[in-house]
């Protein structure tokens, strides 16, 4: 049965369908389309339009001086739009079915969203675009296009197998490759491409829309796959209680706090024996960090001290992980020494550094009795407004390395 509506304090939320047959990677292939942000008025009113119409169909017709709506699109639908050329009206479509064709108005989205809801499923939709696929690859089952993706990978490997090293796994290590590679040309820049990793093929084209995503929402609202702990109110009859032992939430989340994680490594840079490679976002804790992010710096002495002021802050402009005087590697891989090939890893070097490169500014004036320029509103990101005048800590064009343990939280 369709839910019932649960009063909110200024509109009335319609829970949608628990299951979706969206597809995250599809999206306009124009250059002049965008992705709509989930907080704007465009796409809440597409959210309205949609539940608005199940309260006329399924209970007589929506209250007057009500607002209903969704949470939200069903997971793996996307929302964009493009402006005409003739006139300053901006169409909107909707993304993310599986005949890979887009939903032109609430109203035609709405036959399959409907569907979705009352069965859990698509199969034997009878939306424009359900008909319009073959009945014999109609919903295609993921399994099956796991399977297909699976083996599609595995004949890429095996093609993969004799260029290089292979991890633990038998999937072909092109960072040992890389290396390699770096030793004998002395200096490097390669695009980074695990072709031949299953992971790597799905995960993707998801990060690729993350990326784009991103930019359009606000700096506090929690990303995918983040860590976010939820509070409930205290009832006035319970007290809190000290207790040695904690829920196992709370121990997995101890367990991550203590880790980093990198989020798509694209570009290997080096001149021998030292070593980089770039990527576009890292997990530090339970907290994701992107280029074009504005964190909060720790200060560089005593940081823990709450005598220290925390007054700087950094523009990411690249993520880097460096890695200085590499050599060869005693452990090597028993299919390169039957064919005698050299084998340097990246654990084969005297240390290695994570560090977030970028643009840092201060809210501190002077330092050293040395005035600063501050920085121009044209310059600031959109966190750094409302936290009074910025600025630069020396010149302006100075690029500067924060190591990932003075990142305190995104501004």
């Amino acid at each position: 049965m369709p839910p019932n509506p649960r009063s909110g304090t200024q509109s009335f939320v319609i829970n949608g369908p628990t299951y979706s047959d969206g597809d995250l990677t599809q999206k306009p292939t124009r250059d002049n389309c965008s992705l709509t942000p989930m907080n704007s008025h465009a796409y809440l009113a597409y959210l309205q339009k949609i539940a608005t119409k199940w309260m006329d169909e399924e209970t007589g017709g929506a209250e007057k001086g009500r607002i209903y709506t969704l949470p939200a699109l069903p997971i793996g639908y996307t929302l964009w739009e493009r402006p005409r050329q003739s006139a300053k009206h901006v169409d909107r479509y909707l993304y993310g079915h599986p005949s890979h064709k887009c939903f032109d108005s609430p109203n035609r989205f709405y036959p399959h969203w409907k569907f979705l809801l009352n069965y859990g499923s698509g199969q034997a939709c009878n939306c424009n675009l359900c008909a319009s696929l073959p009945s014999n690859s109609q919903h295609s089952s993921p399994s099956s296009t796991a399977l297909s993706i699976k083996l599609g990978a595995r004949l890429l490997q095996q093609r993969l197998l004799q260029s290089g090293p292979v991890d633990e796994e038998g999937t072909p290590d092109v960072f040992r490759s890389l290396f390699t590679l770096l030793k004998s040309e002395g200096q490097l820049k390669r695009k980074i491409e695990e072709k031949a990793s299953l992971d790597w093929r799905a995960e993707k084209p998801l990060v690729d829309l993350f990326a784009s995503i991103i930019p359009s929402q606000p700096s506090f609202l929690p990303r995918y796959g983040e860590m976010v702990f939820y509070l409930r109110p205290l009832p006035p009859h319970l007290q809190l209680r000290y207790d040695l032992t904690y829920h196992p939430s709370v121990t997995n989340a101890l367990t991550l706090s203590a880790t980093v994680s990198l989020i798509d490594k694209h570009t290997f840079t080096g001149a021998w024996p030292n070593a980089a490679i770039h990527s576009r976002g890292i997990f530090i804790s339970g907290e994701a960090y992107w280029i074009g992010d504005t964190a909060v710096l720790l200060p560089e002495q005593d940081p823990l001290s709450s005598a220290q002021e925390i007054a700087e802050i950094i523009h990411i402009t690249d993520i880097v992980t460096s890695f200085h005087n590499l050599r060869h590697s005693n452990d090597t891989n028993k299919d390169n020494s039957k064919a005698g090939k050299e084998d340097i890893t990246g654990n084969t070097c005297t240390h290695i550094t994570i560090s977030l490169h970028g643009h840092v500014y201060t809210s501190n004036p002077a330092h050293n009795s040395l005035s600063r320029l501050p920085v121009p509103l044209a310059a600031y990101t959109s966190p750094m407004h409302g936290y009074g005048t910025w600025f630069y800590i020396d010149k302006a064009e100075d690029i500067w390395a924060a190591p990932f343990s003075r990142i305190m939280s995104r501004l």
